[in-house]
């Protein structure tokens, strides 16, 4: 997909992994739309984007990536309004935008999530010992992001980064030609 002068929504954008993918967007002439709950760091990532990026009007919503996410099980409700349900408004939100039927461009929907949200917690903590090994940097993720919004056939994909290096990731059709998710892996 080509990104310039596409309008990108995209939740959680005020550090981390989310600060990295608002950046590596605007980089490429997307106009970027980010939200989050962490008001003060979301001040000062637009103060600092927009002195390096400049601001835009925004338009039509051709990317949404839903990216927020927190890790709280003291408030658990909170976890699931961010981690679940958000994702949830915020796909149906982009959905409206996008409808074709309803005036929209059509467009590309991204819901970012841990694969450690769906293990046992003997696994996820064997996940947790071995990621302290062997991290994945905003940069290497970042990179992976890039390649996949920017695949020419990244529709019905799951993207999951596989390699800790040079910003690899691996496609799995939800449903393919012959009924199956297969995984296919992009460098």
């Amino acid at each position: 997909m080509e990104l310039y002068g596409k309008g990108v929504f995209l939740t959680g954008g005020a550090r981390g992994l989310g600060r990295g993918m608002t950046e590596a967007l605007l980089s490429k002439g997307a106009k970027v739309l980010f939200c989050d709950i962490l008001t003060d760091a979301g001040k000062s990532a637009e103060a600092e984007l927009q002195a390096k990026y400049g601001a835009d009007n925004f338009g039509a919503v051709d990317i949404c990536v839903n990216n927020a996410g927190i890790m709280d099980e003291r408030v658990l409700e909170r976890m699931v309004a961010v981690n679940m349900v958000a994702k949830i408004r915020g796909s149906q939100l982009a959905l409206d935008h996008m409808r074709r039927d309803r005036g929209g461009r059509g467009g590309l929907i991204i819901n970012m999530v841990s694969t450690t949200g769906v293990l046992d917690f003997l696994e996820n903590l064997y996940q947790y010992t071995l990621s302290i090994l062997h991290v994945f940097s905003v940069s290497d993720v970042v990179e992976a992001f890039m390649k996949m919004v920017l695949d020419q056939d990244s529709t019905d994909v799951i993207f999951e980064v596989t390699k800790p290096e040079k910003g690899a990731f691996r496609k799995r059709r939800i449903v393919d030609s012959d009924g199956e998710s297969n995984p296919v892996m992009v460098d």
